[in-house]
């Protein structure tokens, strides 16, 4: 595929959403819990703290801010000076392999899809609970149990939709028709590292959330909420993809 104004400058606005996602997805609503006692102890939070520390946190946006950049200056670049032939806009990010492939992919469009889907969720859960919303598990004053919006549909949405964004990152960041993959940045030894330890980072949350923190925050709940919590779950049997689990 020819790198052209028509195929690659309706990327741009994209690649804007993808910043959008990450940046509500990965922001914490509300002031972080930074006292431990306040926390309600559990291996999943004690993997999610040490895991995903705040460097890391940071780290991992502004990789992928880095990214979206990049990608976006060539984007325009190729566009701009498409009069002089893309090939040569090419050469000047990748002398050894053009970079032709980059623009609007099918893997591209549903990660895309994803990543907003997953994000609008993610919001949608952030006004819902309000103040009581935290990345730690944590249970606050006058905590009540919230059954209302995307918790009226599966027990856990903001970690369906975590694991939505996270996906959909990865089919964005790293699949057919991106920077990265047209570019030949994956095929280099420096590009497999870095793509293992960005997966990994990017993985991870979504993981520990799946499977251990979502059985942690139902024995919380359940704990504290008793006979109200087990009303909602007999209303709400799935616990994040609904009609599925």
């Amino acid at each position: 595929m020819m790198t052209t104004p028509a195929n690659v400058l309706p990327k741009i606005p994209l690649l804007l959403g993808i910043l959008w996602a990450n940046s509500i997805t990965y922001t914490s609503p509300t002031p972080v819990v930074t006292a431990r006692a306040q926390a309600i102890p559990s291996k999943a939070g004690y993997l999610t703290v040490n895991l995903r520390p705040p460097w890391v946190r940071k780290a991992s946006r502004l990789v992928v801010r880095t990214v979206v950049a990049v990608e976006m200056v060539y984007l325009l670049t190729a566009a701009l000076l498409h009069a002089y032939g893309a090939h040569a806009v090419s050469a000047t990010v990748s002398p050894a392999k053009t970079c032709d492939g980059i623009g609007m992919t099918p893997a591209f469009g549903v990660g895309w899809v994803l990543l907003i889907i997953g994000a609008l969720v993610r919001k949608a859960c952030y006004r819902e609970m309000g103040k009581n919303f935290t990345f730690e598990l944590t249970i606050r004053k006058e905590h009540n149990l919230v059954t209302t919006g995307p918790y009226s549909v599966v027990r856990h949405p903001s970690y369906t939709a975590l694991s939505a964004v996270a996906t959909g990152s990865i089919l964005c960041l790293f699949g057919e028709g991106s920077l990265l993959m047209e570019c030949g940045v994956l095929g280099t030894w420096t590009g497999r590292v870095f793509a293992a330890l960005w997966l990994a980072e990017l993985l991870s949350v979504p993981c520990i959330m799946v499977f251990s923190r979502v059985r942690t925050d139902d024995e919380m709940l359940k704990k504290t909420f008793g006979r109200e919590w087990e009303e909602w779950a007999s209303r709400t049997p799935c616990v994040l993809l609904p009609w599925i689990y």
